[in-house]
């Protein structure tokens, strides 16, 4: 590519980071728009360069990015089984959406927001999601099934954080699946017909292909690693990571392993090294890009942080787990020979259109400038998950009780009607009820619910009140763990 041509991309690049920076993020200071925009047009201009496909970009066959499009496709559906499911958002009151970027705008055209919701319509969203990802699996007509999941999921992962929050479970595999759209990952790989070779190969697509996956895999962790550095400081510090560890062992999850609970007892050290470990190991995710044996390396180290992560903070990643899979895919392109994967081989850097360069080119500005200035307008995002301190040595938490016509109080969970509020999505109305602002959708959420509970429920067995109790421990002055000292607030519901 020409000097004048790399120019022009770098001056598209940046003419919409700042568009970005001036319609989504927060410009402050001012001068913090300089280094965006340096940081984008030399990470454009050194991607456009001559030497950088033939360093960076791997040459490999149609098979590693069919495995590829295994790997991401099955991520999300393991997903949408597990713990995303719409259709239940139905029984939820329309007042406690709150805005989720593109697609409350999509949700502006006339009777969108009718249909979404609706239950019928919100289930063929699910299950019709479901079936066009087993049709990317098996290779199945992708120029359908890819633009559906693609769509598909965009609006399932949309709708559960109106009701909850922006959590950023699925975001990765979704970024990737959403690049494999544009390159020919159904040449190898495809139920009931043979390996082909793309007739644009030349430009050698397969290989730009992985590439701009392992870009939306590397540059995401990346950037969580530099938003715990830039609003934590020193984020690894073990008083900070015990408040973070301490505050998910107590507030209700999906999980209960109850290990971080005992840390408060734990050497100083050892919570330093996990803090660290957490940081520079993000941080060295974008090393991926760069090194084979980053790749070989990191994504196995990322697996046990996210196994760590389980045990310690009763959060379980299931797709970043499953997605480290596609660093491991070139191992089974090897034995290619050279004749078959580099015949007529060209390097791209002549094509000023070349859709490897262009995917590329949009994925860093987005993610860099979403970064920069903090754009949190889904599915863009500064990756800011647990970048803020937690070394208060207090800790609030909050359980949730159940009584019954009998009196007995036995401890709920909405999200067993709910499958919408799986992962205990649920926390954000638990301590909204003792907010002022967040009481009336606390009370909207929770007798929806127990309408719904109480519907499919005996008689003998129907919710007659909830208990909300709000509990705070001073750790630090009191770390006994087996019997701490709370002070307890709590807000009864009568459901009459």
């Amino acid at each position: 590519m020409s000097l004048r041509n790399r120019l022009l991309w770098v001056g598209l690049a940046l003419v919409t980071s700042f568009l970005l920076a001036l319609t989504l993020g927060e410009i402050y200071p001012a001068w913090w728009i300089l280094p965006t925009l340096a940081l984008v047009a030399g990470s454009v201009f050194a991607a456009t360069s001559e030497g950088f496909e033939r360093r960076f970009v791997p040459q490999c066959g149609p098979r590693p990015l069919g495995l590829c499009r295994i790997v991401v496709a099955f991520s999300l559906l393991v997903l949408t089984f597990n713990t995303e499911s719409i259709p239940s958002t139905s029984y939820l009151p329309a007042e406690l959406q709150k805005h989720m970027g593109f697609y409350s705008l999509l949700t502006q055209i006339p009777f969108v927001d009718v249909l979404v919701g609706n239950h019928l319509v919100l289930m063929i969203i699910q299950h019709g999601t479901q079936l066009a990802l087993v049709g990317v699996i098996l290779g199945w007509r992708l120029k359908i099934t890819l633009p559906v999941a693609c769509l598909g999921y965009f609006c399932i992962a949309a709708i559960l954080r109106q009701y909850s929050w922006f959590y950023h479970t699925g975001l990765i595999p979704w970024l990737s699946l959403v690049t494999l759209a544009f390159f020919p990952s159904g040449d190898a790989l495809r139920i009931g017909k043979k390996d082909v070779r793309d007739s644009s190969s030349l430009s050698n697509n397969y290989g730009w292909g992985l590439f701009c996956v392992w870009a939306t895999i590397a540059i995401p962790y990346m950037a969580a690693g530099l938003s715990k550095l830039r609003f934590g400081g020193l984020w690894w510090e073990g008083a900070n990571i015990q408040g973070h560890m301490l505050q998910t062992a107590l507030d209700p999850m999906a999980f209960d392993f109850g290990w971080a609970v005992h840390s408060i007892h734990w050497p100083h050290w050892i919570l330093v090294i996990l803090g660290l470990s957490a940081v520079f190991g993000e941080l060295a995710m974008i090393l991926v890009l760069f090194s084979r044996t980053a790749r070989m390396v990191l994504p196995a180290v990322m697996v046990l942080m996210h196994i760590g992560i389980l045990f310690l903070q009763n959060i379980l990643f299931l797709d970043l787990i499953l997605i480290q899979a596609v660093f491991y895919v070139t191992l089974f392109d090897r034995f290619v020979p050279q004749s078959e994967i580099g015949s007529g081989y060209v390097s791209a850097r002549s094509n000023l259109f070349h859709r490897g360069k262009l995917v590329l080119m949009a994925w860093v500005t987005l993610l860099v400038t979403s970064w920069m200035f903090t754009i949190e307008f889904f599915p863009l995002t500064s990756m800011r998950m647990f970048s803020k301190r937690a070394d208060s040595g207090t800790v609030v938490y909050y359980e949730l009780w159940q009584q019954h016509p009998d009196g007995r109080l036995v401890k709920a969970d909405p999200s067993v009607e709910l499958a919408c509020m799986d992962d205990s999505r649920y926390r954000r109305y638990l301590s909204g009820a003792f907010s002022p602002n967040g009481a009336p959708q606390a009370s909207a959420f929770f007798r929806s619910w127990v309408s719904v509970y109480n519907e499919q429920s005996e008689a003998n067995k129907r919710i007659v009140r909830l208990i909300l109790v709000r509990k705070q421990w001073n750790y630090r002055e009191d770390p006994d763990s087996e019997s701490r000292s709370t002070r307890e607030f709590k807000i009864s519901l009568d459901l009459d």
